[in-house]
């Protein structure tokens, strides 16, 4: 009955164990004493209660990412990974103030409204980073960021 209830990639030795009312190890002994390789099955879809219980013992649970931080480098490549402009991770490197950057980038993509060319964007982007006008407006919307955050973070803690 264990020969003809397994199906390789399908079946789980538990669920095989189970229509056959044994134990998952003597269904693996008598697989492999008939030359039968063991495979892992696929496994059925969780039970809303199921789900219910991984949600409730997840609750609460930090992340662990949390406290982490990225390298420098890494967040350059995921911004020249992600931008729609074609520019190399050496180019972004040439502007120290990320933050800086992800403004301006916010700024060009917001709804498309502006149709751009990768040099019309690198053009864009030399121009406003190193432009006084622009700097002291950031300067100003970084401090009111700056605050928001750590307001944020004393009501969190």
């Amino acid at each position: 009955m264990i020969l003809s209830a397994y199906i390789p990639y399908v079946t789980t030795l538990r669920g095989v164990a189970r229509t056959c009312g044994t134990d998952h190890h003597r269904v693996r002994r008598v697989l492999e004493q008939n030359g039968i390789a063991v495979v892992r099955g696929k496994i059925g879809p969780f039970s809303d209660d199921r789900r219910a219980k991984i949600g409730e013992a997840s609750k609460g649970r930090t992340s662990w990412a949390k406290g982490k931080k990225m390298p420098k480098i890494s967040l350059y490549k995921n911004m020249a990974a992600h931008l729609r402009f074609d520019v190399s991770v050496e180019w972004l490197l040439l502007f120290e103030d990320i933050e800086k950057l992800k403004f301006l980038n916010r700024c060009v993509r917001r709804g498309d409204r502006f149709v751009l060319t990768s040099e019309e964007y690198k053009a864009y982007i030399v121009r406003f980073y190193h432009d006084d006008q622009f700097n002291s407006a950031y300067g100003g919307v970084a401090k009111i960021r700056k605050r928001q955050m750590e307001k944020t973070y004393d009501r969190s803690h």
